[in-house]
């Protein structure tokens, strides 16, 4: 097995494992439909979620495409965002639907401290590996800063916006921080092939 290869299997796992746990907690609300007073936030998050999925796995794909050997000193980035996006995904959705029912908003506001700094790790975590994997691939040094800052700056504005949904209330700035992520997610699959 090349080294590669270990670590498509270990990224599958993971992506594997936090697909399985959006797709758990929302069997759970569907199935406890009657007792669940709905919102949109939540499920919108989870959206979000599995479009970055797929980001993900087409990302993974890129790193086999350029050849780039893989080294501890790589794969440490990957892992630390991959585990701080399962642990993202654990929290979008509630787990468990009680006796007395579950309020969508309720859980979502409770938890959205949690749920976005997260995230925002999450980003700043893989764009740091993006970083270091464009830098290594790097023959002109010349503008390697400015490249570097072409590359990063979407993403830290992006990991900008999730922490501000940690601390930031208003219901509309949630409304368009979410749809602005999900479009731009959804916009950029459009024209991926799928090999």
């Amino acid at each position: 097995m090349q080294p590669f290869e270990y670590v498509v299997g270990l990224v599958s796992i993971l992506l594997g494992l936090a697909l399985t746990e959006l797709a758990s907690s929302l069997h759970k609300l569907l199935r406890a439909r009657a007792r669940v007073r709905w919102d949109w936030q939540a499920p919108a998050a989870a959206v979000a979620l599995v479009l970055v999925v797929l980001d993900l796995w087409w990302g993974v794909r890129q790193l086999e495409l350029i050849g780039l050997t893989m080294t501890i000193g790589l794969f440490l980035p990957l892992l630390t965002a991959l585990l701080l996006f399962y642990l993202a995904a654990a929290a979008a959705l509630p787990d468990d639907v009680p006796v007395e029912g579950v309020d969508v908003r309720e859980y979502y506001t409770a938890n959205a401290r949690y749920f976005w700094l997260l995230f925002a790790g999450f980003v700043v975590v893989a764009k740091l590996h993006v970083g270091l994997v464009a830098y290594l691939q790097m023959t002109d040094t010349s503008q390697t800063a400015a490249r570097l800052a072409k590359l990063l700056t979407p993403s830290l504005i992006l990991a900008l916006l999730a922490a501000s949904l940690a601390f930031v209330r208003q219901t509309w700035w949630h409304f368009a921080v979410l749809s602005f992520l999900i479009v731009a997610l959804l916009s950029s699959h459009m024209s991926r092939p799928l090999l």
